[in-house]
């Protein structure tokens, strides 16, 4: 049984709903011409980091309890930036390039690959806006140190929702 139903083109009683014709022409136009084919122009880009949303989904939640609260952020930037009426795109940060976006909206834990590090500090080389909500990562994916983003931006955070310090500054 279905949990959502807000905006089906079929009401949970099988009733149709306005949307129906709109929907029934959308997958008759993917028939045509196939979504998978068409490429988002939006300058704007919401990042997922699979690893964090894999970790949610262990038995645990400790040391890296706040992930859950990634996943909301995440969610709620979504819709604001839909509130807004923001082009945007979600992206998979490790396989999506960057190029064609100039702002870039990441969640940040205190582990993160190398790999994607070294991807977030080339995109702000290369004049790419940066937001990085959560944690700076210190860690790579098999829990090494990895300081790649904290070296280059200069700033550390804490689990604790404080202020971040960044060479004697806080940044907020």
């Amino acid at each position: 049984e279905r949990d959502h139903w807000y905006d089906s083109p079929l009401g949970s009683d099988g009733s149709i709903q306005p949307n129906y014709e709109m929907t029934a022409r959308l997958v008759a136009l993917n028939e045509k011409i196939p979504i998978s084919r068409l490429q988002s122009t939006a300058k704007v880009a919401l990042a997922l980091y699979r690893p964090y949303w894999w970790y949610r989904n262990l038995e645990t939640r400790f040391p890296y309890d706040y992930l859950s609260e990634l996943k909301e952020t995440f969610s709620g930037i979504s819709r604001d930036l839909s509130y807004l009426k923001i082009d945007y795109q979600i992206i998979d940060i490790e396989t999506s390039e960057l190029e064609e976006c100039d702002l870039i909206i990441i969640p940040s834990a205190e582990f993160m690959s190398a790999e994607v590090q070294q991807k977030i500090v080339n995109s702000v080389k290369s004049g790419k806006k940066v937001i990085l909500y959560g944690q700076v990562p210190h860690f790579d994916l098999q829990f090494k140190k990895c300081n790649i983003l904290y070296k280059f931006l200069k700033l550390k955070s804490s689990v604790n929702k404080e202020l971040a310090q960044g060479e004697g500054r806080e940044i907020g």
